[in-house]
C-alpha cells in the first residue's frame, strides 16, 4: 500500500514539475522562451539545455530519482561559447564474448542511467564431440534481456525446385501462411521449371528480386531451389535475415541413385549444371546469411539422407540442421513443419558477430564500423571480447571506449592478469576501468577498485567476486566520467609487466622438491585450467582440490607437498585424478602412490 502511495506521489510531483518547466520554456527560457532570439546559446552551454534536460530526466527517472540530477545540472550551468554535451542517460555498445560479462550487461540493462544500443560478440562455435553449434552466452543473454530488440523478418521469398510451380497447392497455402504472419510474400515462377537453365533462373531472380531482399527477408527454398537460392544470395552480395533450406541439393555421384524415381531421374543433367559447374562460395554465404536453417528427413526418396547430412555438416558448419524421420522430400504442404518455429526474431541489427573488425582490410569490418557510427554511442564497454579492436572503432564513441580489466595496471597487462595475481602471491585484487587505446592494456586509467583476497580463494572465486563487485563499480565510473567528476590518468609504463598466455605445461610441479607456497600459488591460479599436475610412476596426476590450514601453512609453506612419503602437515584435504581416471581421495592416493 505504501509503495503504491509513493508511486502515486512520484507521478503527481513529476507532472507538476513538468508543467512548470513547460511554462518556463514558453516564457523565461533563454533557449525557447520570448527572449530566445537574443539569448539562445548565450546563457546555457549544455546540450541539451537545462530545461530540456530537466524534462527528459523527470520523464525517465521520475521525480524522486530525477530531481536531484536536474538540480545538480542547473547549479553547474555556466554561460560559455563552447557547447557541453551532457545527456540525461548514456548510450552504450557492449563488446564481450565470455560469461564474466553477463552480470555487467544485466546491470547496464537495470540501470536507467544507461541504454544498451548494441552488442558485439563472437560468432557461435561448434562444441563437444558432436561439434554442435552452441550460441555465444552473451548473445543468448542479450536476447533474453532485450527481447524487444528482436524483430520478425517482414519479407518472405519462396524459391521452388525442379518441376515445381507456384500454383501447386503447397505454395498458395504457404503464401496464405505468410500473409497471416504479417509478411510480404513473393513466390516467383522461375523460367522453364521442368527444363531449368541455371543462368536463366539466376538472372531472372537477380533482375526481379535483387532490390527486394534485405536484412529483413526470409528465403524459403526447396530442393534444387535451395542451390539456386544460395547462388542468388552470394551474387547479390546483400545480407538476408534467414535462409530456410528444405532438403537442398548437393554435389556428388549419389544422384545416380535418383534413377529409381522417374521424375527425379530427369533432374540429373540439371543438377550437374546447377551444382558442379557453378561451385558455391560458402564463406561468402556464411557472412551474408544471418540465420541458416537446413531441414532434412531420414526417409527422403531423392537425397540419400546419410550422405546429405555429412555434406551439409561439413560445408555448412554454422547452419542449424534439423532432422525429421518421416517428411520424405517435403513435397506436400502436410510434410512442411511448423515454419513459425524457424522464423526466429531478428536480432541482427542489435547483436553483431563479426569475424573481422578492421574496416581497412575487410568489407565486413567496414560495414560494422559504419553501423556503429550511426548508433552515436557515448561509450563502448569492452570486457573479455577476445579480438583486437582497431583504432577506427575505438574512436567512435562520444566519450570513450572503456575496458574493464580484472587486475592492477600497469602491473598486470596482457593475457592472464587474474592468474598472475595468485602467481605473485598478492593479498589484494583490483578492478581497473581503463580508457582503451590501440595498445595492449596501455590506456589511461579512469578508476580502480581494490579488495582483499581471502586465503582460500582461487581464480574461480575471484572471477565470481569480479562479477559481483564489478558491474555497479563500472556503472558509477561511466556516469562520473561522463559528468566530468573524474578524469583519466596515464599509466606509468616503467612499472608495466606483461602476463603471458597460460599453457598446459605451466601447471607442472615437482611433488617432493617444490615448496608448498609455490604449489598453492599455482593451484589457486590454475584451478579452472589448465590445473596443476605432477608425475608419479610415469603418470600425469592432476590436483583437483587442495585445502590447507592457513595457520599451519605459515609454518610449513617452505616445505614440499610430499616429504619422505608423508604429506605436508598443512594439507587438510587433497583430491587427485590420474589422467584418464576418476578422482581419488587422500587415502587412495596414499595407498596407491606413496608406497
Amino acid at each position: 500500500m505504501l509503495k503504491k502511495i509513493w508511486q502515486l506521489l512520484d507521478t503527481i510531483l513529476t507532472e507538476i514539475t513538468l508543467a512548470l518547466i513547460w511554462i518556463y520554456q514558453k516564457t523565461l527560457s533563454p533557449d525557447k522562451g520570448m527572449f530566445s532570439l537574443v539569448l539562445k546559446g548565450r546563457v546555457c552551454a549544455h546540450e541539451p539545455h537545462c530545461s530540456e534536460y530537466g524534462k527528459r530526466t523527470l520523464k525517465r527517472y521520475g521525480f524522486f530519482n530525477g530531481i536531484g540530477k536536474v538540480i545538480d545540472r542547473v547549479l553547474h550551468c555556466r554561460p560559455s561559447m563552447q557547447k557541453i554535451y551532457d545527456p540525461e542517460y548514456y548510450k552504450v555498445v557492449f563488446f564481450c564474448s565470455a560469461p564474466i560479462g553477463v552480470p555487467f550487461l544485466e546491470e547496464l540493462k537495470r540501470d536507467k542511467r544507461f541504454d544498451v544500443i548494441g552488442i558485439v560478440t563472437q560468432a557461435d562455435k561448434p562444441v563437444g564431440r558432436g561439434m554442435k553449434m552452441q550460441e555465444n552466452i552473451i548473445k543468448s543473454s542479450a536476447k533474453t534481456l532485450f527481447p524487444d530488440e528482436g524483430k520478425k523478418n517482414k519479407k518472405l521469398l519462396v524459391i521452388h525446385g525442379f518441376a515445381s510451380h507456384p500454383k501447386q497447392i503447397r505454395f498458395p497455402r504457404l503464401k496464405k501462411w505468410g500473409v497471416e504472419h504479417n509478411m510480404q510474400v513473393e513466390i516467383p515462377l522461375l523460367p522453364n521449371p521442368k527444363k531449368p537453365v541455371f543462368e536463366d533462373q539466376l538472372n531472372y531472380l537477380l533482375k526481379n528480386y535483387k532490390d527486394r531482399i534485405d536484412e529483413g527477408t526470409t528465403i524459403i527454398a526447396h530442393s534444387l531451389g535451395g542451390t539456386l537460392a544460395k547462388q542468388f544470395i552470394t551474387s547479390t552480395g546483400k545480407q538476408v535475415g534467414q535462409l530456410i533450406d528444405i532438403v537442398p541439393s548437393y554435389p556428388g555421384r549419389e544422384y545416380e541413385k535418383l534413377t529409381e524415381n522417374k521424375l527425379y531421374a530427369k533432374a540429373i543433367p540439371f543438377l550437374k549444371t546447377y551444382i558442379v559447374d557453378h561451385p558455391l562460395d560458402i564463406k561468402k554465404l556464411t557472412l551474408l546469411v544471418k540465420e541458416h536453417t537446413i531441414l532434412l528427413s531420414e526417409d527422403d526418396p531423392v537425397n540419400p539422407f546419410e550422405v546429405s547430412l555429412q555434406y551439409h555438416q561439413k560445408h555448412h558448419p554454422h547452419a542449424n540442421i534439423q532432422i525429421y524421420k518421416d517428411k520424405g522430400h517435403f513435397s506436400e504442404m502436410s510434410e512442411l513443419p511448423e515454419l513459425e518455429t524457424y522464423l526466429q526474431p531478428d536480432f541482427s541489427d542489435f547483436i553483431k558477430t563479426p569475424h573481422k573488425l578492421n574496416p581497412e582490410k575487410s568489407i565486413e569490418g567496414k560495414t560494422l564500423t559504419d553501423r556503429l557510427k550511426t548508433k552515436e554511442a557515448d561509450f563502448l564497454v569492452v570486457i573479455s571480447y577476445g579480438k583486437i579492436i582497431p583504432q577506427t572503432i575505438l574512436d567512435i564513441p562520444h566519450f570513450a571506449p572503456i575496458n574493464v580489466h580484472g587486475s592492477l595496471l600497469p602491473k598486470y597487462r596482457g593475457a592472464s592478469p587474474l592468474q598472475s595475481i595468485f602467481l605473485h602471491k598478492d593479498i589484494e585484487s583490483w578492478i581497473t576501468i581503463m580508457k582503451m587505446d590501440a595498445g595492449m592494456d596501455t590506456g589511461d586509467i579512469i578508476d580502480e577498485l581494490r579488495f582483499k583476497i581471502p586465503f582460500h580463494r582461487t581464480v574461480q572465486e575471484l572471477i565470481a567476486a569480479l562479477q559481483k563487485k564489478g558491474p555497479a563499480f563500472l556503472n558509477e565510473t561511466l556516469w562520473n566520467y561522463g559528468k566530468g567528476l573524474i578524469t583519466a590518468e596515464p599509466q606509468n609504463d616503467a612499472e608495466a609487466n606483461y602476463c603471458q598466455k597460460i599453457e598446459k605445461a605451466d601447471g607442472f610441479f615437482i611433488l617432493s622438491t617444490d615448496s608448498l607456497d609455490d604449489i598453492y600459488a599455482k593451484y589457486r591460479a590454475f584451478s579452472l585450467r589448465p590445473k596443476i599436475w605432477f608425475q608419479r610412476q610415469e603418470k600425469r596426476i592432476i590436483v583437483e582440490e587442495l585445502k590447507l590450514d592457513e595457520e599451519l601453512f605459515e609454518i610449513h609453506k617452505t616445505e614440499p607437498l610430499l616429504h619422505e612419503g608423508k604429506l605436508n602437515k598443512a594439507v587438510k584435504n587433497i583430491s587427485l585424478r590420474p589422467e584418464g581416471k576418476k578422482p581419488m581421495d587422500r587415502a587412495s592416493f596414499k595407498n596407491g602412490y606413496l608406497r
